[in-house]
Protein backbone atom coordinates (compact mmCIF):
# COMPACT_ATOMS: atom_id res chain seq x y z
CA UNK A 1 0.00 0.00 0.00
CA UNK A 2 1.11 2.95 -1.19
CA UNK A 3 0.64 6.21 1.25
CA UNK A 4 0.17 9.39 -0.06
CA UNK A 5 2.87 11.79 0.87
CA UNK A 6 2.06 15.17 2.80
CA UNK A 7 1.65 18.39 1.68
CA UNK A 8 4.83 20.64 1.98
CA UNK A 9 5.35 22.85 4.42
CA UNK A 10 5.80 26.44 3.78
CA UNK A 11 9.36 27.53 4.63
CA UNK A 12 9.18 30.69 7.50
CA UNK A 13 9.91 33.99 6.16
CA UNK A 14 13.35 34.44 7.26
CA UNK A 15 13.39 35.95 10.81
CA UNK A 16 10.29 37.27 12.67
CA UNK A 17 8.03 38.74 10.89
CA UNK A 18 8.12 42.96 11.27
CA UNK A 19 6.09 45.46 13.19
CA UNK A 20 4.95 47.80 11.62
CA UNK A 21 5.53 51.41 13.95
CA UNK A 22 2.99 54.35 13.75
CA UNK A 23 3.87 58.37 14.52
CA UNK A 24 1.90 59.48 17.07
CA UNK A 25 -1.94 59.81 16.28
CA UNK A 26 -0.80 58.64 12.88
CA UNK A 27 -1.85 56.35 10.28
CA UNK A 28 0.55 56.82 7.80
CA UNK A 29 3.30 53.73 6.60
CA UNK A 30 6.69 54.85 6.68
CA UNK A 31 8.98 53.54 3.97
CA UNK A 32 10.74 51.02 6.16
CA UNK A 33 7.08 49.40 7.12
CA UNK A 34 6.00 49.32 3.63
CA UNK A 35 9.43 47.98 2.64
CA UNK A 36 9.10 45.25 4.80
CA UNK A 37 5.13 44.76 4.02
CA UNK A 38 6.37 44.20 0.43
CA UNK A 39 8.60 41.17 1.60
CA UNK A 40 5.39 40.00 3.73
CA UNK A 41 3.35 40.14 0.70
CA UNK A 42 5.96 38.40 -1.92
CA UNK A 43 5.80 35.62 0.89
CA UNK A 44 2.09 35.39 1.31
CA UNK A 45 2.22 35.36 -2.73
CA UNK A 46 3.81 32.38 -2.69
CA UNK A 47 2.26 30.37 -0.06
CA UNK A 48 -1.05 31.39 -0.54
CA UNK A 49 -2.49 28.77 2.34
CA UNK A 50 -1.13 31.45 5.17
CA UNK A 51 -3.60 33.67 6.60
CA UNK A 52 -1.72 36.35 9.07
CA UNK A 53 -3.89 38.20 11.85
CA UNK A 54 -3.17 41.61 12.16
CA UNK A 55 -3.18 43.53 15.84
CA UNK A 56 -3.44 47.01 15.93
CA UNK A 57 -1.96 48.58 18.95
CA UNK A 58 -1.73 51.79 20.36
CA UNK A 59 -0.19 54.12 23.20
CA UNK A 60 -1.86 55.26 26.01
CA UNK A 61 -2.32 58.97 25.18
CA UNK A 62 -5.78 59.84 24.71
CA UNK A 63 -8.99 58.22 26.00
CA UNK A 64 -9.06 54.33 25.78
CA UNK A 65 -11.90 54.63 22.86
CA UNK A 66 -10.02 56.34 21.32
CA UNK A 67 -6.85 54.31 21.26
CA UNK A 68 -8.75 51.50 20.51
CA UNK A 69 -10.12 53.26 17.57
CA UNK A 70 -7.20 54.26 16.57
CA UNK A 71 -5.51 50.66 16.93
CA UNK A 72 -8.36 49.44 14.83
CA UNK A 73 -7.52 51.94 12.08
CA UNK A 74 -3.81 51.50 11.80
CA UNK A 75 -4.59 47.10 11.58
CA UNK A 76 -7.04 48.31 8.66
CA UNK A 77 -4.33 50.74 6.74
CA UNK A 78 -1.84 47.44 7.25
CA UNK A 79 -4.81 45.49 5.59
CA UNK A 80 -5.31 47.96 2.71
CA UNK A 81 -1.76 48.23 1.98
CA UNK A 82 -1.05 44.20 1.86
CA UNK A 83 -4.67 43.89 -0.11
CA UNK A 84 -2.88 46.37 -2.67
CA UNK A 85 -0.45 44.01 -3.25
CA UNK A 86 -2.81 41.29 -4.19
CA UNK A 87 -3.01 39.04 -1.07
CA UNK A 88 -6.86 38.52 -0.57
CA UNK A 89 -8.37 40.06 2.05
CA UNK A 90 -10.30 37.38 3.67
CA UNK A 91 -6.81 35.97 4.73
CA UNK A 92 -6.34 39.17 6.79
CA UNK A 93 -8.30 39.60 10.13
CA UNK A 94 -8.09 42.79 11.90
CA UNK A 95 -7.85 42.71 15.61
CA UNK A 96 -8.13 45.94 17.75
CA UNK A 97 -6.11 46.23 21.17
CA UNK A 98 -5.96 49.18 21.94
CA UNK A 99 -3.58 50.25 24.46
CA UNK A 100 -4.05 46.83 26.53
CA UNK A 101 -1.13 45.35 25.62
CA UNK A 102 1.88 47.30 25.48
CA UNK A 103 6.01 46.34 25.04
CA UNK A 104 7.69 49.42 26.50
CA UNK A 105 6.40 51.80 29.11
CA UNK A 106 4.01 54.80 28.23
CA UNK A 107 6.14 57.35 30.11
CA UNK A 108 8.90 57.76 27.02
CA UNK A 109 8.64 59.06 23.82
CA UNK A 110 10.56 55.93 22.83
CA UNK A 111 8.20 53.53 24.58
CA UNK A 112 5.18 55.05 23.30
CA UNK A 113 6.56 54.94 19.85
CA UNK A 114 6.61 51.16 20.21
CA UNK A 115 3.47 50.73 21.52
CA UNK A 116 2.17 52.39 18.32
CA UNK A 117 2.24 49.38 16.38
CA UNK A 118 0.38 46.64 14.11
CA UNK A 119 1.72 43.11 14.77
CA UNK A 120 1.20 40.66 11.92
CA UNK A 121 0.68 37.25 13.87
CA UNK A 122 0.64 33.59 11.75
CA UNK A 123 -2.90 32.58 11.85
Amino acid sequence: ILEAEPPPIAEPLAGPLPTVFFPAGGLTLIRDARDNLDIVAAYLREHPTIALELHGHSDSVGSRATNLQLSRRRAKAVKEYLVAQGIDARRLPVRAVGESRPIASNATEEGRLKNRRVDLVPR
